[in-house]
């Protein structure tokens, strides 16, 4: 209790030690009497001061390290991390996947492509091989076609040709000289119809008028009407200029 009111108490007492010391003073010096004037009392109030404690400076909050909330903290931000991580894994793992996929996608369509045309250069192949055995075949029948053909041709032309030596034959006049072994080739020129458009001597007998003679056997026949109705390509290839070799078989010695 004494705490509260020892300032008042100190003040008081200090005021009147400072008026005793004052009066004192001022008898001593002072020789002539002088009318005291009524000292001034001072009324001492017990004043209840009521003090107020020094503040005291508030102490900052202390931060309370929530180390479980550090753990936590610690274990979402690496598990996100390791969430990330294996995103990026998963995709780079789809990504490899989908460039495997495609390339063995693209190996199979290249192995498919180049299995079909291994197939179809070999059906190529075979078709060629088949064509040109056809093509060889064909060849073989035309050339034993052609030559039955030519030697069919060969045949009616030398039958067609004896007929023409017996009718120039028929219309031969022997001249004097005539012998046995005389011939002589001549070169006539016919159309389809078998009409005679030209004759020549193109090798002598060496008797000139036994070519003569030959001559005019063939002009005066005028017409073979053995050539009508000939296949014509025979006709071209035996007929349109026939040489006729005349040789008649009974001449004197």
């Amino acid at each position: 209790m004494l705490q509260g009111y020892r300032l008042p108490i100190v003040f008081s007492v200090a005021i009147h030690l400072a008026l005793v010391v004052v009066l004192s003073w001022g008898w001593e010096s002072a020789p002539v009497a002088k009318k005291l004037a009524p000292p001034n009392y001072v009324e001492a109030r017990l004043v209840k001061l009521e003090t107020q404690a020094p503040k005291q400076q508030k102490a900052k909050p202390q931060k309370v390290v929530d180390v479980a909330a550090q753990r936590r903290a610690k274990q979402a931000k690496e598990a996100e991390a390791k969430k990330v991580q294996q995103q990026k894994l998963a995709r780079e793992k789809a990504a490899k996947d989908k460039a495997a996929k495609e390339k063995a996608a693209k190996d199979k369509a290249a192995a498919e492509k180049a299995r079909k045309d291994k197939e179809l250069k070999e059906k190529q192949a075979q078709e060629e091989a088949k064509r040109r055995r056809q093509s060889e075949l064909f060849d073989a029948l035309e050339e034993e076609d052609e030559f039955m053909s030519q030697k069919t041709s060969a045949e009616a032309a030398q039958s067609y040709i004896a007929a023409i030596s017996s009718r120039v034959e028929m219309n031969w006049s022997r001249p004097p000289s005539a012998r046995n072994g005389m011939k002589c080739v001549l070169s006539i020129q016919l159309v389809p119809t078998g009409k005679v458009i030209d004759v020549k001597v193109v090798t002598s007998s060496g008797n000139p008028a036994f070519d003569r003679s030959a001559e005019q056997a063939v002009k005066k026949a005028e017409r073979f009407p053995e050539l009508v109705g000939m296949d014509p390509r025979v006709f071209e290839q035996n007929f349109r200029q026939l040489k006729l070799v005349f040789e008649p078989r009974d001449l004197r010695q």
